[in-house]
């Protein structure tokens, strides 16, 4: 009995009461499985959040090639043309007279325009002979304000002259250069040239002694161009005068001559080249043309009314 009674009551403490250290430790082990997910989770998210996934995943760009622009190639000029040499054509300048004319001849043939048959015409009868232009007389001087003395030398007094000439301080500076080259007379100069060289050493030695004065010799030079230029205009002034009673028919030869003697007397007195006296007969046969064609000309306005 009592052997029994130990029995089931050892039986029902085994039931009723497990042991206490094996349910703790599956409470740890869970409690450690769900803190080692949760870590896990984080982890997961702190690298797919920071773009570690999306490095993988993305593909690399690649720049596309530049499209590439085809450009023609420029022509390059040549003188072959279907394997013939073609020569390069000569500005009209440079062609010979009878090439020029050949230009002509294959263009118009014998229908030449108008305008351009005097320029045939000398391209097919060139001139045989070749005329020069006469040397500037004053050319044989060297500096330039020796010529220009020499020009004005040889301007005979009354001739008339478009405007007066000026000289400046270039002229001075000049003529103090030419100054250290003496002018020589050489042994082939004609004696026009002889006489023209003496009269510019004169007269640059003379324009020297009025600088040694205090005077410059471009204001002397442009006073005497001022007077030569005020000579040609009172000579032209008389000839204006005595023309127009040459072509009045109202004045008598005696009247024209009487005028003409008086003009010479001014002109005389300033050292101008006196004027001739006309022809009268060539004078009177030109009054009467005149009068025949105003005549004819009133008829002919007259007719028209």
């Amino acid at each position: 009995m009592e052997t029994s009674g130990k029995k089931g009551w050892n039986r029902s403490a085994a039931t009723s009461a497990p042991p206490p250290r094996r349910d703790a430790r599956r409470g740890i082990i869970f409690c450690l499985c769900i803190l080692v997910s949760l870590v896990c989770f984080v982890i997961l998210g702190v690298w797919l959040w920071s773009g570690g996934g999306e490095a993988e995943t993305r593909r690399p760009t690649v720049a596309k090639p530049a499209k590439i622009v085809e450009v023609a190639p420029k022509p390059v000029a040549t003188n072959v043309t279907r394997g013939m040499d073609v020569p390069e054509r000569k500005a009209y300048k440079d062609l010979s007279n009878a090439e020029k004319l050949k230009y002509f001849r294959d263009k118009y043939g014998d229908d030449i325009p108008d305008n351009l048959k005097p320029i045939v015409y000398y391209l097919e009868n060139p001139p045989t002979k070749n005329f020069k232009k006469k040397p500037d007389k004053a050319s044989i001087f060297k500096y330039r304000s020796e010529r220009e003395i020499a020009s004005f030398l040889l301007v005979k007094p009354g001739t008339w002259m478009m405007r007066p000439t000026t000289f400046g301080a270039k002229f001075d500076v000049d003529l103090i250069q030419s100054m250290q080259d003496k002018i020589e007379i050489k042994a082939g100069d004609s004696e026009e040239q002889r006489q023209l060289k003496e009269a510019v050493i004169a007269a640059k030695e003379e324009l020297m002694d009025l600088a040694k004065a205090g005077e410059d010799p471009s204001k002397v030079m442009t006073e005497f161009a001022k007077d030569l230029y005020q000579m040609g205009q009172y000579r032209r002034d008389l000839e204006s005068e005595i023309r127009a009673i040459k072509n009045d028919p109202s004045k008598s030869d005696d009247e024209l001559s009487l005028a003409v003697e008086a003009a010479n007397k001014m002109l005389e007195k300033k050292g101008l080249k006196p004027l001739r006296q006309p022809n009268m007969l060539i004078r009177n046969a030109n009054l009467r043309l005149a009068g025949e064609r105003k005549k004819m000309s009133s008829k002919k306005g007259a007719a028209e009314k």
